[in-house]
């Protein structure tokens, strides 16, 4: 049988005050009733309250946290703009190197990404091996993460920086990234049959671009 003591609390509770309330006979019979309900009652609200504390430092916690989040200075801004590759001029890129595999005789999966990573134009020449596909691909989002050729990743890799080959970056030459001026708007990845024609590639067409287009 649950048992309750009595509280504060319970001599505020409307229960308790009823029981007080009842004539002699009846509260005899119902007094130990009314005072059981009215100690249970005490108690709920004594927890309550502890509750609603409880959640009121929280909520002032929380405030004083905002409250001390450095604002933004008068004038600056939360955002700035910033160039984007667009669906032609990745097409142009990946045409510019499509034209130099060619002339090499080399051919070649080329593929461009946006800054992100993320694929825009991609083209297999005939008679590239399949392995080449991932690895054009992989060179391209390398190089736009890295924001810097792939050739740079593989000498690192070569010279201790091993790291670099297992962090999901494609360490090996024929990745560049393409540029407006300072600021990498994604990038292209060769991948042929000899070293030399990617890397020659990649860097021809990231000099040119987006002039070159």
């Amino acid at each position: 049988m649950a048992r309750f003591r009595h509280s504060p609390q319970a001599d505020k509770s409307p229960f308790w005050a009823l029981a007080r309330a009842m004539p002699s006979p009846q509260r005899g019979k119902w007094g130990k009733a009314g005072l059981t309900a009215a100690c249970y009652v005490g108690a709920l609200d004594g927890r309550q309250k502890a509750s609603a504390m409880f959640l009121k430092a929280r909520v002032g916690a929380l405030i004083a946290v905002a409250l001390a989040v450095p604002a933004l200075a008068v004038g600056e801004p939360a955002t700035r703009p910033s160039a984007a590759l667009t669906q032609a001029g990745a097409e142009a890129a990946l045409q510019a190197a499509e034209r130099f595999a060619r002339q090499a005789n080399d051919p070649a999966a080329i593929a461009v990404v946006d800054t992100d990573g993320l694929l825009m134009a991609f083209v297999r020449m005939d008679g590239v091996r399949p392995g080449s596909v991932e690895l054009a691909i992989g060179k391209a989002r390398s190089a736009a993460l890295m924001q810097r050729p792939t050739a740079e990743l593989e000498a690192n890799v070569a010279g201790g920086r091993v790291g670099l080959a297992t962090a999901g970056l494609t360490a090996l030459g024929g990745g560049a990234p393409l540029k407006v001026g300072a600021e990498t708007v994604g990038a292209i990845g060769v991948a042929g049959f000899k070293k030399e024609d990617d890397l020659a590639n990649a860097a021809a067409v990231a000099a040119a671009f987006p002039a070159g287009q």
